[in-house]
């Protein structure tokens, strides 16, 4: 659990804490590939209970007990946010591409690509959070109002992203803000696989260095405080 960064998710449904135990699996991943090997433990998994990969709660009181843990009241993290705002940019994968089951897909292309996501958070913008954080595109992109619907109709999930040149190299990785566009000259790019339209573009990034640090506060700050 200390070896390096984890991701804790709050699960909602039916049945929820027996669903998510039967989709771990068993606790050591090698009985996980005799018994059930589907289960993420199984896949996933290494070779003990050490590096099953996943945790979940056993019952009630220990959904209780460790969502205080990681999600205090108020939204606040434990340690502190691990944002570094040194040599980083701001990418933010829009709720369309999450409804359409790409979030992970997006995840794993940019952690593939030399990228070292260094602070992550799920947000539900109001339509107040979203005016104020694409304030610098009023007047500047055509239908603005699309856009900025684009980013309040679900969840969406902001990053901090480190690299070299890391502002330059997200927006190659992303590509065109015209999805039919970056099919065109950079159809290996996010946009190019993941988005459908101007507005619906699966990411936003940065796009000028000296906004940077702005987007990422705007996140990892001004929303959390």
């Amino acid at each position: 659990m200390t070896s390096g960064p984890v991701v804790a998710m709050e699960l909602v449904g039916e049945d929820a804490i027996k669903r998510w135990i039967d989709l771990m699996g068993p606790c050591n991943p090698i009985a996980a590939r005799k018994t059930d090997p589907q289960c993420l433990r199984a896949i996933y998994g290494r070779d003990s209970v050490a590096t099953s990969g996943f945790h979940g709660s056993n019952n009630a009181d220990e959904v209780d007990r460790e969502a205080r843990f990681l999600f205090p009241e108020g939204n606040k993290s434990v340690s502190g946010s691990t944002v570094q705002l040194n040599n980083t940019t701001c990418c933010v994968i829009k709720p369309h591409a999450i409804a359409e089951g790409n979030l992970g897909d997006i995840i794993s292309v940019i952690t593939s690509s030399a990228f070292k996501i260094t602070a992550a958070q799920m947000f539900y913008l109001s339509n107040a959070n979203a005016d104020e954080f694409l304030e610098v595109y009023k007047g500047v992109v055509t239908d603005y109002h699309a856009m900025l619907c684009s980013f309040v109709d679900g969840p969406c999930v902001a990053f901090e992203i480190a690299g070299k040149n890391s502002d330059m190299d997200v927006q190659k990785l992303c590509g065109p803000v015209d999805p039919e566009i970056a099919r065109q000259i950079r159809p290996g790019s996010l946009r190019a696989e993941f988005g459908t339209d101007k507005c619906k573009s699966a990411v936003h990034c940065t796009d000028l260095p000296e906004d940077t640090v702005l987007e990422l506060e705007y996140f990892f700050k001004v929303l959390k405080d």
